[in-house]
């Protein structure tokens, strides 16, 4: 009897080959191909799938994650339910999220509606942290063999890790076999962990409205792209005027762009065009393109662009776009430029350093997640309900036992033994249940701490939010993302055991409470994109002039210029109202040097509030309490070269409370 329930139990739970035939062909792999990095950030598996036979095949795709320390059964992390149609492929895209705290090993299975598993296949992400280009061009396959471990040189933040590797990796995607597009990412957040992407205008043009969507968001996001033109009348594409704010237009060749020098750092012995490469440790020069590459360099220009080192540049966002000055298909060999894409590969890892919450890449360890949740969720925290009951309860047993044995020993008393026991005991359960009811009502509340991070005169920007929910918010069910192209994922799991499966209805990302969840707070993440009205202009000239376009006042606004010698301190900038820094009240410059978070031990909040009048201060300090509670102290909140603007934004009522969200504005733009 045993050993046949222990058979079907096993014939269950493992895919029979007669449900294999079934599904038909079951495959699973990263979007963009095994071996890409992902580091600690969102990516994309695809799934295909094509059943054999004459019914359609429904039911689930479960992504199972197996933690790597704690539990030892794997855990379900997400849910997509599938409906496939004998005699076609379907294919399915799945976000999956790199954690610390989980195997990299995926294991994809597919369910039928019975919970009987069909198929089942395993993919590694790899974690790794390589610079990645994504090379899109549509005739560049071999760029990846001439490029791949060349050193990347950047600068990097005393916060990031001192062992990262530098070593580029240049990946083409795989192309589908009836358009000849690339598959590239659905989401911005496919791309969170590439370095920088490069497309020609004929790749650009067949590219799928959501796919140019999508990259687009992931540009105003902080990304960066390498468009190389192919020919002049592809410089009328929308997406690439949308980018560069216009048609470009190609002007007079710069020659000094021919001049530069072009250094870089191998750890293969190979010969170059000035000697013979020995060791990782060798340098070799290329003072000036070869002469194909000379003579076809075009100058563009045109809306945002302006010259650089790259040909020309135009920031979108948080991002940056470059119009290449060379065609990369007909100089894939020219080490000059390679030189100029590892130059745009350190630009753009520098540039994304500057960002304190860059979408959909997660910088956190295990024991930032639990710093954040408990941050977050603290006032709200239930565990003082506990303590209140076990203090009633230790009081039931004092009265239930020595006093009422007390009061019941002696002559005439014996009787009030079985009276005053009940009476306790009600007394006791009724004091239970009025806590239980004050501490829901008490509990029942909605914490959330919201970050923007906008360019200068930018309308949309990127947001990550973390929402703490208790008492009955906690118990409300799924948790819907606010767009499409947002995501949502769960802080208040023990390590290794999520509180929440991730579950995709459609496009948009959903959050459902597992079995047995916490007691404490339901804390999540969310990385969205949200509207910002006109945006905040910043200009810096002579002095700092910055005017609110939002719709919404601004309050508690710190200002800084890019060589962070003076902070400014604004009140308050009311709706479309123009300010200049000698509006606003003067920090101590000393503040600058300490606001560096690489060598402060304090909040950055609480040096400048040092040298404000006490009431205000305090009042300062209030204000971006919560902002210190999920940014770390180390932050590089005040990046040197680049003009800051940080305040908190009222955005009316959110479930009968004031919402606010802290705003981080980069860089200068806009009409001031």
């Amino acid at each position: 009897m045993l050993l046949s329930s222990s058979l079907a139990a096993a014939s269950h739970d493992a895919p029979s080959a007669s449900r294999r035939s079934a599904l038909g062909p079951f495959t699973v792999s990263p979007l963009l191909g095994a071996g890409t990095p992902v580091g600690s950030a969102w990516s994309e598996l695809v799934v295909t799938m094509e059943p054999a036979g004459d019914d359609t095949a429904r039911g689930r795709l479960e992504i199972r994650r197996r933690p790597i320390y704690g539990a030892s059964e794997p855990v379900v992390t997400a849910v997509q339910p599938f409906e496939a149609s004998p005699g076609a492929a379907t294919e399915l895209r799945i976000p999956v999220e790199a954690d610390a705290v989980l195997s990299p090993v995926v294991v994809v299975a597919a369910v039928d509606n019975d919970g009987a598993t069909l198929d089942e296949k395993e993919v590694t992400l790899d974690t790794s942290s390589r610079p990645l280009l994504l090379d899109l061009s549509s005739s560049t396959p071999m760029l990846s063999a001439v490029m791949n471990d060349l050193y990347v040189s950047y600068n990097r933040p005393a916060s990031t890790p001192a062992d990262d590797d530098r070593k580029l990796l240049v990946i083409p995607p795989r192309r589908d076999a009836t358009t000849g597009a690339p598959v590239v990412p659905q989401r911005p957040a496919g791309y969170a962990w590439t370095s920088a992407v490069l497309v020609d205008t004929k790749t650009l043009a067949i590219l799928s409205e959501q796919d140019r969507e999508a990259l687009a968001l992931w540009v105003l996001a902080g990304g960066t792209v390498g468009i190389s033109i192919s020919r002049p009348e592809d410089a009328h594409d929308p997406l690439l005027e949308k980018l560069t704010g216009a048609v470009p237009i190609v002007t007079k060749s710069r020659p000094e762009l021919a001049e530069l020098r072009s250094v870089m750092r191998s750890n293969a012995a190979a010969v170059g065009p000035s000697g013979t490469l020995v060791g990782e440790d060798t340098y070799w020069i290329q003072r000036s393109p070869e002469w194909h590459t000379r003579e076809s360099l075009t100058q563009w220009s045109g809306g945002n662009l302006a010259p650089s080192d790259l040909g020309a540049s135009a920031p979108y966002g948080l991002g940056v776009v470059h119009l290449l000055p060379f065609d990369v298909a007909r100089s894939m060999h020219d080490p000059w430029v390679h030189a100029r894409l590892l130059e745009m590969v350190s630009h753009a890892i520098e540039r994304r350093h500057m960002i304190l919450f860059p979408h959909a890449r997660r910088a956190e360890s295990t024991d930032d997640r639990g710093w954040r949740a408990t941050a977050i969720g603290h006032d709200s925290d239930p565990r003082w309900m506990l303590l209140v009951a076990g203090a009633l309860l230790a009081l039931y047993a004092f009265a239930a036992g020595p006093m009422l044995r007390r009061l019941t020993v002696g002559k005439g008393r014996v009787r009030l033994g079985p009276m005053l026991t009940p009476a306790a005991a009600t007394a006791a359960v009724g004091a239970l249940l009025v806590l239980s009811c004050a501490a829901d009502r008490r509990s029942a509340r909605t914490t959330r701490v919201e970050i923007i991070e906008a360019a200068a005169g930018m309308p949309r920007a990127t947001s990550t939010s973390y929402t703490a929910r208790t008492g009955r918010a906690q118990q409300r069910g799924a948790i819907s993302a606010a767009c499409p192209a947002c995501l949502i994922s769960s802080l208040s799991g023990a390590p290794g055991r999520p509180e929440e499966v991730r579950t995709a209805r459609g496009p948009t990302l959903e959050l459902v409470p597992a079995a047995g969840a916490a007691l404490r707070s339901r804390v999540t993440r969310e990385d969205a994109f949200v509207e910002l009205g006109g945006g905040v202009s910043v200009t810096s000239d002579t002095e700092l002039t910055i005017v609110n376009r939002t719709g919404h006042a601004l309050r508690e606004v710190i200002a800084c210029g890019p060589d962070l010698s003076r902070f400014t301190y604004f009140p308050v900038i009311a709706a479309g109202a123009r300010v200049t820094s000698r509006d606003g009240e003067r920090v101590s410059p000393s503040a600058a040097d300490e606001g560096e978070a690489p060598v402060v031990r304090r909040p950055w909040t609480a040096v400048i509030a040092d040298t404000m009048h006490p009431r205000q201060g305090a009042r300062f300090l209030e204000a971006w309490r919560s902002f210190d509670d999920v940014v770390p102290v180390d932050a590089n909140v005040w990046p040197a070269g680049a003009v800051v603007v940080l305040a908190v934004i009222d955005q009316g009522t959110s479930d009968g409370a004031p919402r606010s969200a802290f705003v981080r504005v980069l860089g200068t733009g806009g009409e001031t």
